[in-house]
This record gives structure tokens, C-alpha cells and sequence, in this order.
């Protein structure tokens, strides 16, 4: 059997068994990646006017492609290749918040000629626009984006902490390289990182893109499904830090569990403070609602009788 046919059949194993050991994941990524589905629908049919939306729009359906490859590469023994994925998610994510409702950025992104750089030229420009749009100030939350993002670019650059001890198995009878699809705990590690990831960055995504939707709600149905799927998320953490026991190798056993502490306390504080903001959403939208209701009410007599 030639060596791409046995990696196929290799691939297709290690897609059942990750699939089965992580489902609560790849079925929270799977409404992550209807929800971008639906929200290109939405986008498409209540953009609000401008250049910043038709770059919002371009950054949104590619979004929907990277958490769909990031979920193929994760289930199929891939989660090094993954975590690459999920750090251009970041940066799509950043990208749309750093141009925001800025048409002048737009038309700075558009024009962008330089084959080194990207846009924004640094990547941490766009987590904090990111954070800005969320409405999160909360220091240790945007240190933990940052510290996830490092995360994410040691696998993409090769760092060799992360090469070292992801790509190699010392066993008692030598040393073994990964090759293909890897099903070991390590890589079971890196799956649920690159998963996790997927979805908390992605979820992110959908609320600062419907800043770009003219449709107050439509725009709200998107930030609660948005919501909802990151509650889930949260929930998940006893089982995914269970999932996950192996450390990363760059923080201390001390350091772990003081950064799992104050990160869920954290997230909480963050989620509490975007429900708050999504109920303030509707509750202005029930009020334009009625005084809708109000101005047909009042102009009825006005209208144009038909013939």
C-alpha cells in the first residue's frame, strides 16, 4: 500500500476515535460554524453602508473556511496544524475590529501592497481592538488573549519548545518522530486546544461582525446565539481541563493552576458583562419596535388610498 493511501486510511481511524473522545467540542464547533453560515446570510442581506463592511463581509466568509479546516485538521490527528489555523483566526478576528466602521482603514486595507507586513502591521493591534469592541477592560482577560495568541504562533513559527516536545516521543526502545496523524494523548492535547480555540475565537468574530449589520435584530439574534454557544464553552471547562491535564510546556504546575483560577473567574466577569450587553441590545430594540409601531399607528390617515 503506497504511503498516501495507508495515511488516508490512517487519517480516517484517528477521525473516528478524536471525534468520539472530543465531541463535546466538534459539536460546539459545528454551531460555530453554522452560526458563520447564517451570519453571512444576514451580512449579506442588512450590511450597513460603507467600505468597512465589504471588508467585514470578505474577513466573515473566510473565517467560515479557517473554523471549518481548523476542525478537519484537529479530528483528523493534525492539532499542531490546527493550532496554526486557530492563529490566523485571531488575526482575521483583529483584523475586522481594527478596521471597525473606519472607512478611511478599509480603504488603507484595500490598497495594502506590502508582501512582508499584514494588516494591521501587528497582530496584538488587532486582539486589543478586539477586546475594545467586547467591551473588555479587565487586565488579566486581555493578557490571557495575548498569552493564548503566543500560544498559537509557537506552533506557527516552529518555536522549538513547542516542535520539541509535540514532535518527538522518547520511548524506551529510541526516539520515535510523529509522522501523520497523531491520536496520542500529546496530540489529543493539541486537538482540544486548537478546538477550544476555534470556537472562542470564532464566537468572537460573530460579535464584532454584526456590528456590521444594519438589522438591529437580526444583529441581536446573532450576539445570543454567539452567547449562548460561548456559555456552553465555559461549561465545558472541568471536562476540558480534564481532556487536557498534560501541561503546556511553557508554564509551571504553580502557574497552570493560578492562570486556570483566575481565567475562569475572569471569563465570567467577561461573559456576565457581554450578556448585560446583549439584553441592553434587545431592550433598545423592543423600544424602536414600538415606537415603529407607533409612527404607522399616527401616519395610517396618511397614506395613499389604493385604487
Amino acid at each position: 500500500m503506497s504511503t498516501t493511501r495507508q495515511l488516508s486510511r490512517d487519517e480516517s481511524v484517528v477521525y473516528r476515535y478524536i471525534r468520539k473522545r472530543l465531541i463535546p467540542l466538534v459539536s460546539l464547533l459545528e454551531q460555530t460554524q453554522d452560526l458563520y453560515d447564517r451570519a453571512v446570510d444576514v451580512l449579506s442581506n442588512h450590511p450597513v453602508s460603507g467600505a468597512a463592511p465589504k471588508v467585514c463581509f470578505l474577513f466573515v466568509t473566510r473565517l467560515e473556511n479557517d473554523i471549518r479546516a481548523c476542525s478537519l485538521l484537529a479530528q483528523s490527528g493534525y492539532g499542531l496544524q490546527a493550532l496554526v489555523n486557530t492563529g490566523t483566526i485571531v488575526e482575521l478576528v483583529g483584523a475586522i475590529s481594527y478596521i471597525g466602521q473606519d472607512g478611511n482603514r478599509a480603504e488603507d486595507w484595500a490598497r495594502h501592497a506590502d508582501m512582508k507586513r499584514s494588516y494591521p502591521p501587528r497582530a496584538a493591534a488587532g486582539i486589543d481592538a478586539t477586546l475594545d469592541t467586547l467591551g473588555i477592560s479587565d487586565s488579566f482577560v486581555r493578557e490571557s488573549w495575548h498569552k493564548a495568541y503566543t500560544f498559537m504562533c509557537m506552533a506557527k513559527h516552529g518555536n522549538p519548545l513547542l516542535s520539541l516536545n509535540y514532535g518527538l516521543r522518547l520511548l524506551p526502545t529510541g526516539e520515535s518522530y510523529v509522522r501523520g496523524p497523531d491520536s496520542s494523548d500529546e496530540g489529543i492535547l493539541l486537538s482540544a486546544e486548537s478546538l477550544y480555540n476555534a470556537i472562542f475565537f470564532g464566537t468572537a468574530g460573530i460579535y464584532v461582525a454584526s456590528t456590521h449589520c444594519s438589522d438591529a435584530v437580526a444583529q441581536d439574534h446573532l450576539r445570543s446565539e454567539a452567547l449562548g454557544i460561548l456559555r456552553h464553552l465555559f461549561d465545558l471547562e472541568p471536562w476540558f481541563r480534564e481532556v487536557t491535564r498534560s501541561r503546556r510546556p511553557d508554564t509551571s504546575p504553580e502557574e497552570q493552576r493560578e492562570f486556570d483560577e483566575r481565567l475562569a473567574r475572569s471569563l465570567d466577569n467577561a461573559t456576565k458583562a457581554l450578556v448585560a450587553d446583549t439584553e441592553r441590545m434587545r431592550s433598545e430594540t423592543e423600544m424602536l419596535r414600538k415606537k415603529a409601531k407607533a409612527v404607522r399607528r399616527k401616519t395610517r390617515h396618511l397614506r395613499r388610498p389604493t385604487r
